[in-house]
């Protein structure tokens, strides 16, 4: 695996199925970083990302696009910034299920454009 020139990052939320999209698209093993969740009360899954996912996708003229996984939960965003760092977009993904999805949307789609003016 070589990290690519080109990346799109996938954020959002924990749970929001970030780690998923990015396993369905890419054409190798994903690397995740998966770790037991210790933030039952922020969510109940088992899982979550505690640093990056990473995968590849190549375009019909052999160019190669890293998918780049952020951290849902905002303890962790301290590592945002790194991951989007030369990112050419940001995908944000948020769990349907919590109490205000479009602010948290929002809260988010704030967060990234304040750390990369790029994206």
């Amino acid at each position: 695996m070589i990290l690519q020139q080109y990346k799109i990052v996938f954020a959002g939320s924990m749970g929001a199925g970030k780690t998923e999209a990015i396993k369905s698209l890419s054409e190798i093993p994903v690397l995740a970083t998966e770790a037991f969740n210790t933030d039952q009360a922020a969510h109940e899954k088992q899982q979550t990302t505690v640093g990056i996912d990473y995968g590849e996708i190549t375009l019909e003229d052999g160019v190669k696009i890293g998918l780049y996984g952020t951290p849902g939960q905002t303890r962790f965003d301290f590592i945002w910034t790194v991951i989007c760092e030369g990112a050419i977009g940001v995908i944000l993904l948020i769990d349907h299920s919590v109490e205000a999805p479009l602010e948290e949307l929002e809260a988010y789609l704030e967060s990234f454009k304040s750390q990369n003016n790029n994206i």
